[in-house]
Parts: C-alpha cells; sequence; structure tokens
C-alpha cells in the first residue's frame, strides 16, 4: 500500500479507494480469477476518475465513481475462463453469456455498496440509443456514461490476445463513431479527444501499478 500511495500519490482517488476493505477484496477477487480483467478494472478507474475531475465533479462523486470503476467487471468471475480468455471471436451464444456479467457483479454488492457504485457495476455497458446491455435503457446517470467511455477506451487501447492495440488517434476515431451514432456522450469523449488521457497512461507507470496495485 506505501509503495502505490508513493508512486501514484497524484490519483488521490485510486490510493483511498484502496483503504476500503470489500473495495480491496473484490479487487483481489478478480485479479485472482483474472490478471488481464483486474488489470482492466485499474485502467478504467484511472481514466474515469480523472475524465470526473476534468468535468468538475465533487469529489464525494468522484470517489464513488472510482470506486465503481474498480470493481465494474466483477461479475466476469462467473463468466467460464475458456469464454474470457478466449483467443477467437465469440459466437453469438458466447456473447450472450457475457452479456450477463453487468447483472452477475451487481448481486454480489448491492447489499454492499451506494446507488453510484450499484448503477456504475449494472449499467456501465448501456449505451445512449438504447442498443447496450442489460436493460437497453436510454436514461443513463452520467456518472456511469463516464466509466463506459473509460472502459471503451481502455478496451480499445490495452493489448488483447483477440486484437491489436489501437493507436491514440485510432480509439479517438472509433470513441468519435460511436458519439456520431448516438452511443456515447459527446462531451465525455471530447475529455478525451483533448489528449488528458493519453498524457496520464505516458506518465503513469503502468507495469509498476499492476505490481503494487493488483497484487
Amino acid at each position: 500500500m506505501e509503495q502505490y500511495q508513493v508512486k501514484y500519490r497524484e490519483n488521490k482517488y485510486l490510493a483511498v479507494q484502496m483503504l476500503d476493505k470489500n473495495i480491496k477484496n473484490i479487487i483481489e477477487r478478480i485479479n485472482k480469477y483474472s490478471p488481464n480483467v483486474g488489470m482492466h478494472c485499474v485502467y478504467t478507474a484511472i481514466y474515469a476518475s480523472t475524465i470526473a475531475e476534468i468535468l468538475g465533479y465533487e469529489d464525494s462523486l468522484i470517489h464513488q465513481i472510482t470506486a465503481g470503476s474498480l470493481i465494474h467487471d466483477l461479475g466476469k468471475i462467473f463468466i467460464p475462463t475458456e469464454i474470457l480468455n478466449k483467443t477467437t471471436s465469440l459466437t453469438q451464444k458466447e456473447f450472450e453469456i457475457i452479456k450477463y456479467h453487468p447483472q452477475f457483479g451487481y448481486i454480489q454488492i448491492e447489499n454492499l455498496f451506494g446507488p453510484v457504485i450499484r448503477d456504475i457495476v449494472l449499467l456501465h455497458h448501456e449505451k445512449l440509443d438504447g442498443n447496450g446491455y442489460p436493460k437497453g435503457i436510454t436514461q443513463i446517470p452520467e456518472y456511469v456514461q463516464i466509466v463506459t467511455v473509460a472502459d471503451e477506451y481502455d478496451a480499445l487501447t490495452s493489448e488483447r490476445c483477440y486484437k491489436k492495440t489501437f493507436s491514440f488517434e485510432q480509439a479517438l476515431m472509433e470513441l468519435k463513431e460511436d458519439v456520431h451514432k448516438g452511443k456515447l456522450n459527446e462531451k465525455i469523449v471530447n475529455v478525451i479527444c483533448e489528449g488528458w488521457l493519453h498524457d496520464m497512461a505516458k506518465y503513469h507507470d503502468m507495469s509498476a501499478l499492476q505490481n503494487g496495485f493488483v497484487s
């Protein structure tokens, strides 16, 4: 913990959340099942907290956004590893199984946390055009939309066994296309367009983060 706070004291939100026993225990469960998912949750939390801070959110809400981001993919520990770690395209049946992970995660945390964290875990794959999952809703809290964009940005720019890593510019094109289609919030995507997350990702030593934060 001390090593993390020294190396990453610039992200006070992440450091504080690691003092929460419930959050830390869930992160450890996720990382034990899938280090890749665990690392993705940490990246998403860094990006989401940064976006929220740039947009002027109050600290109390940013802390909740950070916590929700850190555990947003908890439900994936209930997805069979042969699906979760598949190196080729998912079948339609396999994708339908993956789409249950927000509900699986929500069931695990609904009695542990307040509405902001619960919303993030359950709704982070919802889209503004109603074509997301699991509910297919269009009225999505903005704090959830922040996590959705952060989640998608990290998925695009991170290496996966089934796809190549997108460059910052390629990721922006994908996000802008989703804005054009009415799926993502333009104001939130514009924060990424300004280059904040790109610069911050270079600033953080992410390999050290993986070793010091998700152990």
